[in-house]
């Protein structure tokens, strides 16, 4: 029998809300986004390429990463897999 790597997927959200200021308390401001502060979404990108756990969960699983706001994207925005980092 062929072995088959396990996946696993990882949402990321990509509506409007994540070009706020990361430290924007939720109704605090109500200003709209922010070009000059670190964004939301910039947060959740230093947080992926900083974190570990990728490097531990491609040792035995592909990582199909996947973006969503008011639907889920139909296909992954990427996939790490073994020897793909």
């Amino acid at each position: 029998t062929a072995f088959r790597r396990s996946r696993v997927a990882v949402l990321v959200d990509s509506s409007l809300s994540m070009r706020y200021p990361a430290d924007e308390v939720s109704g605090s401001s109500g200003g709209g986004p922010s070009s000059d502060s670190h964004t939301r979404a910039e947060a959740v990108a230093d947080l992926l390429a900083k974190t570990p756990l990728f490097e531990r969960l491609r040792t035995r699983h592909d990582i199909s990463l996947y973006t969503f706001d008011s639907t889920l994207a139909a296909q992954p925005f990427a996939v790490i897999r073994e020897n793909s980092i």
